[in-house]
C-alpha cells in the first residue's frame, strides 16, 4: 500500500510539473499571438524559448508514461483513493490543448499573411497516379 501511495504522489508531482511546462508553453504562444496582432511577425525570442522547452517537454512526457504504466497496474480500489489524479490529468490536457489550438491559430495567421518561410511549408509531391486516367485513355 505504501508503494501505491508513493506512486500516486509521484504521479501527481509529475503531472504538476508537466502542467507548469504546459503553462510556460501557453504563455509563449499567447505572447506570440499578441506580437502577431501588432506586427504580423513572430518574435525570435519566443520561438527560441519554445525550442528550449521541447527537450524538457519530451522528458516530462516520458516520465508521465512511466508513471501511467505503474498507475494502470494498481487495483481499482487503490486508484479510487486518489481522485485528484483524474482532475490533474484533465487540467494538464486542457492546458496543452489550449496551447496547441492557439499555436495553430498563430501558424494559420502567419500563413495567410505570407510570413511562413518556404522551407517550413510542406512540399507537395506529385502523385504517381495523377495522369493514370489520361494514360488509360491514350492506351485504349
Amino acid at each position: 500500500m505504501t508503494s501505491a501511495r508513493s506512486s500516486s504522489s509521484e504521479l501527481i508531482q509529475a503531472l504538476r510539473e508537466h502542467q507548469e511546462l504546459a503553462r510556460q508553453i501557453l504563455d509563449l504562444v499567447e505572447e506570440e499571438t499578441q506580437a502577431l496582432g501588432a506586427t504580423d511577425a513572430l518574435p525570435a525570442s519566443t520561438t527560441a524559448a519554445k525550442q528550449r522547452l521541447l527537450p524538457r517537454l519530451n522528458a516530462s512526457l516520458l516520465q508521465l508514461r512511466q508513471h501511467r504504466i505503474a498507475w494502470q497496474r494498481l487495483p481499482p480500489e487503490e486508484k479510487a483513493r486518489t481522485p485528484e489524479i483524474s482532475s490533474e490529468l484533465r487540467s494538464t490536457q486542457e492546458l496543452l490543448m489550449k496551447a496547441i489550438l492557439r499555436d495553430r491559430e498563430n501558424e494559420s495567421r502567419l500563413l495567410r499573411a505570407g510570413k511562413v518561410p518556404a522551407r517550413h511549408l510542406a512540399k507537395v509531391q506529385p502523385s504517381a497516379t495523377s495522369h493514370f486516367v489520361a494514360h488509360l485513355y491514350a492506351k485504349h
